[in-house]
């Protein structure tokens, strides 16, 4: 939301939680995993801040991630309702989640945050909803990212903030 809470952080971090739940924060990998560890009984809903005026979101049919023996494993369905112009989650579908000090290809500490990143040695991404705030960086490749956000400005990839939303399939 503001960047008041740095999510540069461990795997212990992201494994247990961190933040203030009435700001921001991460749930925790361990808790998303029980919460979701029926994958096709839950939905995920992305808001993503593009203006302090303009949100858009992105809707996934099911979702879960895998257990800690797992690394966390990225598990989604199918984006089923969108106001963004891509779906750029899907394409980090079965990957296993890295932080700074754990991560063999080593892209937390190239990219920020902590994410399911690929294994290439540029550590491209579609997506990193847990990098470095926007206007706490340095440099952009470590920005919070959806690709093609905002596909009439490249350099507009950068959300104001990020919300990732679990619920219920049959939630009414």
């Amino acid at each position: 939301m503001d960047g008041s809470i740095d999510f540069n952080r461990t795997w212990n971090d992201y494994k247990h939680g961190f933040g203030n739940l009435v700001g921001e924060f991460w749930l925790g990998l361990d808790k998303i995993n029980r919460l979701t560890q029926n994958k096709t009984k839950n939905m995920l809903r992305i808001d993503l801040m593009v203006t302090t005026r303009q949100t858009v979101h992105a809707e996934y049919e099911w979702f879960g991630i895998g257990n800690g023996t797992t690394d966390y494993r990225l598990y989604i369905g199918n984006m089923t309702n969108a106001t963004v112009s891509s779906d750029s989650l899907n394409l980090h579908k079965d990957l296993n989640f890295g932080s700074w000090d754990r991560d063999p290809a080593n892209c937390p500490l190239k990219r920020g945050g902590g994410w399911w990143y690929g294994r290439s040695s540029n550590c491209a991404v579609s997506s990193n909803l847990n990098g470095i705030y926007p206007h706490c960086r340095k440099e952009t490749w470590a920005d919070i990212y959806w690709k093609e956000l905002d596909p009439n400005n490249p350099k507009g990839n950068a959300p104001t903030s990020t919300e990732m939303k679990i619920r219920p399939v049959d939630f009414l």
